[in-house]
């Protein structure tokens, strides 16, 4: 077992050498033999703690998150909706058993805070996103409460993450069809992760979802107050669908994106 304490560490997997050397942030070093990091089964990420790790290098090793600990994750890459076979976004490397592990002991607010994909957050609301639309698609519940609410809280994540400066994912395909029987050659479906983000506050998506008069209607419509983001539910419904406009403009216009 590894454990990680007050600071941040960088693992440095080098093939030509015999050792793993991990980095702290004030410059000092610790060097592994490679036959120790191969017999280590737990990580234990302590309080005010980030570790960033190879992904796969991580086989078999299972990641404790302690207190607000997190973990950059390296060498995770996507296959968008578009240019997947079976037509789902999807990581090329399998990251439920972290996110589920994420996901039961602090939220997705929590997961979020503690993931980070190749070095930022972006990629980590995709791998959040991806497990949530999975058991979603997998379930086929529109009416799903557990990952409703899941989709909000990420969605109100997103928003203060945009706020911040964080890039948009206005540009990556999370719901896709082909051009089926219908006239022309478009595309049936297109729809960012963005998008599909951004769409689920829309009055039409959110109140049938969750109720008027329901406790997690007014608990979930409580925090989107609270985070400013009420002028969501006005936002134009879009699913991607060919033949619809893409609220573009309105997401510029109320501050979701930068650039038309």
């Amino acid at each position: 077992m590894m454990i990680f304490s007050g600071g941040n560490y960088a693992f440095n997997f080098n093939s030509n050498k015999n050792f793993i050397q991990v980095e702290q942030e004030d410059g000092q070093t610790t060097n592994l033999r490679a036959g120790q990091f191969e017999k280590v089964e737990k990580i234990v990420i302590g309080q005010d703690t980030n570790v960033t790790l190879d992904f796969s290098k991580l086989a078999g090793v299972d990641i404790d998150f302690q207190a607000n600990g997190g973990v950059n994750l390296t060498g995770i890459s996507f296959t968008e909706a578009d240019a997947a076979l079976d037509t789902k976004f999807e990581p090329v490397q399998n990251l439920d058993s972290i996110i589920v592990e994420l996901l039961s002991e602090r939220g997705v607010e929590g997961a979020i805070d503690a993931l980070t994909i190749n070095g930022g957050k972006g990629d980590a609301f995709k791998a959040v996103w991806d497990y949530l639309d999975d058991n979603y698609s997998t379930y086929g519940n529109y009416y799903d409460e557990t990952v409703n609410e899941a989709f909000i809280r990420l969605g109100l994540k997103y928003v203060e993450y945009l706020r911040k400066g964080g890039e948009p994912l206005d540009d990556v395909i999370g719901k896709y069809a082909a051009d089926g029987s219908d006239e022309g050659t478009n595309s049936d479906r297109v729809q960012s992760i963005h998008d599909n983000l951004l769409g689920n506050f829309n009055m039409v998506d959110f109140d049938s979802r969750f109720p008027a008069g329901t406790d997690l209607r007014a608990e979930l419509w409580a925090e989107i107050v609270e985070a400013e983001a009420t002028d969501l539910y006005g936002r134009p419904l879009y699913n991607g669908n060919e033949g619809q406009a893409a609220p573009t403009a309105w997401d510029v216009q109320h501050g979701y994106l930068l650039v038309v």
